[in-house]
């Protein structure tokens, strides 16, 4: 949907994750419902239930981590951290100097566009895998559980909570609220439509290149059979070298000359996993 806050998206000077995560505690904080959907999710994955929380923004830890939203609870105790994230990499304290700063029985949620909630559980999960010996891995529901501490890490699409969100509002008529949601919800949306979207095993297919090149032969052959009707009179029947030479990009540092290239003869002969990224 289209928003006044997401039509200026790539207007706004600093972290566009830091002012959807700064909406979005906001809209926590002032709406029990939205609260209350938090903590459903949180109920539906594990086997911890939170009172109503405080959330705040960019509160920075012993050792620097400073996740985008920590949920705290009566006693002062940080019981749920939130990690939004977009398009930008996992830093060397996600998820390891999350983890050690909260206590057992704690969460934290990584929010992410839905196209990327495979990738980023994936990558998180492999850390884990490195860091901790006795994991429950949840596949299918994007979730993993630390046994010895109880710590539970979820992964949900910015989509899914924050429409989650506009319907218990909706429900509870709060028309005020429902508009600043609507706010952060075009704006997450613009940045999804408008950023690089990550390249999924799919698209690595040999099929891709050789489906390509059929386009090319489909130019190929309609020349071809103009060429015939007319009797072989036409010119310039040449094909262009670059046929299958796929798509480069030349430049020089110093006196040495490079190339970046996209080759699509040698992609349609080559297994996926031979590529490199």
């Amino acid at each position: 949907m289209q928003s006044l806050l997401g039509l200026f998206y790539n207007k706004i000077k600093g972290s566009q994750e830091d002012i959807a995560s700064e909406g979005l505690a906001y809209i926590l904080n002032n709406s029990i419902e939205s609260g209350n959907v938090i903590n459903e999710i949180i109920s539906s994955n594990t086997d911890l239930t939170f009172p109503k929380l405080l959330y705040k923004n960019q509160s920075s830890g012993d050792n620097l981590e400073r996740p985008d939203i920590s949920g705290v609870d009566e006693d002062g105790k940080e019981v749920v951290l939130i990690e939004a994230k977009f398009w930008a990499s996992l830093t060397h304290n996600q998820p390891s100097g999350y983890l050690e700063r909260l206590d057992n029985d704690t969460v934290l949620i990584f929010l992410v566009p839905t196209l990327r909630i495979r990738a980023v559980f994936d990558e998180v999960l492999q850390k884990i895998q490195k860091e901790y010996s006795g994991i429950e891995v949840d596949a299918k529901k994007r979730k993993i559980r630390i046994v010895s501490t109880n710590q539970y890490i979820l992964f949900k699409s910015w989509n899914k909570v924050l429409n989650q969100i506009k319907s218990k509002m909706t429900y509870e008529n709060d028309p005020f609220l429902i508009s600043d949601v609507n706010q952060i919800i075009g704006f997450c949306d613009i940045i999804d439509n408008n950023s690089f979207k990550p390249i999924m095993d799919k698209d690595l297919s040999q099929d891709i290149p050789k489906q390509i090149h059929s386009y090319y032969d489909i130019v190929d052959n309609v020349v071809d059979e103009l060429n015939n009707q007319l009797g072989g009179d036409m010119h310039m029947l040449n094909r262009t070298a670059q046929r299958y030479g796929g798509y480069h990009r030349y430049f020089g540092i110093e006196n040495i000359g490079f190339a970046v290239c996209m080759k699509m003869d040698l992609w349609a002969k080559m297994q996926t996993h031979h590529f490199g990224f």
